[in-house]
């Protein structure tokens, strides 16, 4: 249901890069095309007041994106999965991950809009961990936190699609927050989902998540969120209904938002999470 919506979004967003790219005003492609970038950037990172605090509050940020690495790379292992900093070599599976989960594939075709992806995820700001299998060193995914100046952190995991429904974004989440915690400080954390990811609602929850309203995503404008609204009300169904039940909202209001949870985390059990130094991470 989500992402149909997401769908229909994405072809007015293309329509609006085509009036960029078409609009007689004496500008070069180039300087056309870096306008639809930019706007595309806003548009799929959904991030342009967390880039607004980047600027005021930089250094404090890098600051503690450097500490939390100061203890080493290895973040957290088992016999299934590695935790580890993210490295070079990681690029064309974390791009592959992206191409599976994007709402815009199109703009896959340039290169530019790849090469801003892995930037973004390597960038000082944020605070990202590659998911590898602790035998094989095989990439699965990502956990991280998507901007270490924002007010409150934001936790991200993508994996790939053949290692979903495994158990493995569960132990990625608690060896990362363990981690924050021991190594930052950091104990109260945001989590944004689509409304009918049923699967990774129900993993957050479990994890002590709890629901804490509702936000904007892709769409910003009351006009553009009403007619949304209006235009998806046949796609509401009962698992919708029982979304919007548990977080105290209209139905139709989740045709156009995103869930938010909040999730205060006091640490993992000890059991579960082995002591990292003495393991080996190649």
């Amino acid at each position: 249901m989500y992402r149909s919506i997401v769908d229909k979004q994405t072809r007015k967003t293309a329509e609006k890069v085509l009036e960029i790219l078409e609009k007689d005003d004496g500008s070069s492609f180039e300087e056309k095309k870096a306008e639809a970038m930019r706007m595309l950037g806003d548009e799929v990172s959904g991030n342009e007041d967390a880039r607004k605090k980047h600027a005021s509050e930089g250094a404090v940020g890098i600051g503690a994106s450097v500490s939390f690495w100061d203890e080493g790379e290895a973040v957290y292992a088992d016999g299934r999965i590695t935790l580890r900093r993210v490295r070079a070599e990681d690029r064309e599976k974390y791009i592959e991950v992206q191409r599976e989960n994007t709402i815009m594939p199109f703009m896959f075709k340039d290169e530019g809009f790849v090469e801003s992806l892995w930037k973004m995820h390597i960038e000082s700001t944020a605070l990202m961990c590659s998911v590898v299998g602790s035998g094989n060193r095989e990439y699965m995914g990502y956990c991280g936190i998507k901007n270490v100046c924002a007010e409150k952190w934001e936790v991200a995991i993508e994996l790939l699609k053949e290692h979903t429904g495994q158990g493995i974004g569960t132990l990625a989440v608690r060896g990362l927050l363990d981690a924050v915690v021991r190594r930052c400080g950091v104990t109260e954390f945001r989590i944004r989902i689509d409304p009918d990811n049923y699967a990774s609602q129900g993993m957050f929850e479990k994890l002590g998540a709890l629901p804490n309203g509702i936000s904007e995503f892709l769409l910003h404008g009351a006009e553009d969120i009403r007619d949304c609204e209006e235009e998806n009300l046949g796609d509401i169904d009962e698992g919708l209904v029982a979304v919007a039940d548990k977080f105290h909202v209209e139905p139709q209001v989740l045709l156009s938002h995103v869930l938010e949870y909040k999730l205060i985390w006091r640490g993992g059990d000890a059991d579960c999470i082995p002591d990292v130094q003495s393991r080996h991470f190649g």
